[in-house]
């Protein structure tokens, strides 16, 4: 700071400083930058306008497709996480597309499917990568269970998984597309079961409809359906 107030209150030299201030750990530069600096720019890239870029890198023509059709929910769930990591956003496209390309011949047929898979992946990942929530965290099917009771309850969440899910709640937890487990082994290893996974995604209500879904999978979803469907599987 002191170089560069030689420039400019001796040698009269605008300057630009570029730093990045939340990794200063110096209780002296606040005081120094007070008393040096002008003005404070923010400079940062926005989700919405590296989306599409990051959409049109995708392979799978369904992917891209699925992917430019639910931008605003995505962008709207990745805003939620407040963790404004655009390389997890492309990551998690990324990702997606590698999902999208092994299940294609399934996921065609309801692209409803495919943008849960989308928005559950988005979120997972902002998370993980930001070391806020563990993989592990998201593979326990009875600690997801009481994180998303819990998280329904009305009551303030008290652990990250749980507030997850209370700021996420239109995304699928308990009965997701393509299990959260998997997601969360994706995420982790990078490894992504196929065969076992593709007989459960077939049979997925969002997949093959409600008309072909039992009604006790319908029931799984009873707060989603209307009076007269509830009636019907009831």
């Amino acid at each position: 700071m002191g170089f560069l107030n030689d420039f400019v209150e001796h040698q009269r030299v605008k300057a630009i400083l570029v730093a990045a201030e939340e990794q200063i750990d110096d209780k002296k530069f606040e005081v120094q930058k007070e008393k040096l600096i002008v003005r404070t720019l923010e400079l940062r890239s926005e989700p919405e306008s590296v989306y599409d870029h990051f959409a049109d890198r995708l392979n799978s023509n369904l992917a891209k497709r699925v992917a430019r059709s639910s931008k605003e929910a995505v962008l709207r769930d990745f805003a939620a996480a407040g963790l404004h990591n655009l390389r997890s956003l492309r990551i998690a496209l990324d990702d997606f597309d590698r999902i999208v390309g092994a299940f294609e011949d399934v996921l065609v047929n309801s692209e409803d499917a495919a943008e849960q898979v989308l928005r559950q992946t988005v979120v997972m990942w902002a998370y993980i990568r930001a070391g806020t929530v563990k993989p592990a965290d998201f593979q326990n099917s009875s600690d997801l269970a009481f994180a998303a009771f819990r998280a329904g309850s009305g009551d303030e969440p008290d652990r990250q998984l749980e507030r997850v899910m209370a700021t996420h709640r239109d995304i699928e937890w308990l009965d997701p597309v393509i299990s959260t487990a998997a997601l969360a082994s994706l995420a982790a290893t990078g490894e992504l079961d196929v065969p076992t996974l593709r007989e459960p995604l077939a049979r997925h209500p969002l997949v093959i409809g409600p008309a072909m879904t039992p009604a006790w999978r319908l029931l799984w979803r009873w707060p989603q359906l209307s009076t007269m469907e509830f009636a019907k599987v009831t």
